[in-house]
Parts: C-alpha cells; sequence; structure tokens
C-alpha cells in the first residue's frame, strides 16, 4: 500500500512543481513531458518513441504534437528511410521553453534525494535497476 501512495503523492508532487510554468507557456503536463522526452531522449525522436517508453497514448500524443507543432515549438521531419514516421525536433523557442523545464525537472529530482548521501543515491540506482529488470522478466513471462 505505501507503494501505491509513494506513486500517487510523487505524481502530484512532479505535477505542481511544473504548475507555474505550464501556466506560463500555457502548456499542458502532457505538452512538458513531450518536450522534456525530445530533449532528454534526442535519438529518440518519435512519436512512436514517445508513446512506447512513456507509457503514452497514441491519440494524446498527436494531438500535443499538433498543437506543439502549431506553436513552433517543435518542428516535424518525415524519416527519408521510413516515410511513416515523423522525427521530432525542438525550434530555438521550444528548447529555450524545454532549458526552463528542464531546470525545474532538475529540482524535482534534487528534492527527492535532499538528505541522500551519493552512496545512498548510488545503492538507490541499483534496487530501481534490479526493480526494473524484474519488471521485465515478468512481462516478458506474460
Amino acid at each position: 500500500m505505501e507503494q501505491v501512495v509513494f506513486v500517487n503523492q510523487f505524481k502530484l508532487y512532479y505535477y505542481q512543481s511544473f504548475q507555474a510554468l505550464a501556466e506560463q507557456y500555457e502548456l499542458q503536463m502532457l505538452d512538458i513531458d513531450l518536450l522534456l522526452f525530445v530533449f532528454n531522449n534526442p535519438s529518440l525522436n518519435t512519436a512512436r518513441d514517445a508513446v512506447a517508453l512513456r507509457g503514452l497514448s497514441k491519440s494524446n500524443v498527436s494531438t500535443s504534437l499538433a498543437k506543439l507543432h502549431q506553436r513552433a515549438l517543435v518542428r516535424l521531419q518525415t524519416d527519408p528511410d521510413n516515410r511513416r514516421l515523423q522525427r521530432i525536433f525542438l525550434t530555438d523557442t521550444g528548447t529555450a521553453i524545454t532549458r526552463e523545464l528542464r531546470s525545474c525537472q532538475q529540482a524535482c529530482f534534487s528534492q527527492l534525494l535532499a538528505g541522500f548521501t551519493p552512496d545512498e543515491q548510488a545503492q538507490l540506482r541499483q534496487y530501481l535497476a534490479r526493480m526494473l529488470d524484474n519488471i521485465c522478466a515478468s512481462l516478458k513471462k506474460r
């Protein structure tokens, strides 16, 4: 039960951390998630990547990308090797805004790890990696 409470409280904390920037730039949390995904993972720059790795719905990603493109925060480019894929790139304006979002994200995680020693942080990363391995192994069995 405490894990569920942790996950829900973390989501609330994370979303509230971005509230001021979301209002300032008139962005929804999904828009912020997509901008940060592209910024943090430049080689994973398709809607398909965002859907697969962030667990977002295709229709929501599509709607958000259309809005971000219309606002000139992202540029969409058809992949020359696979015309069904569109690559997502941040524009200069999108990059500037996303840098602010990234600073907010880093502050959020810094606060989350406040009071943890570097050794404790490393140990936590190891535990989380093991948990991820367990999740992946379980999913493969299904």
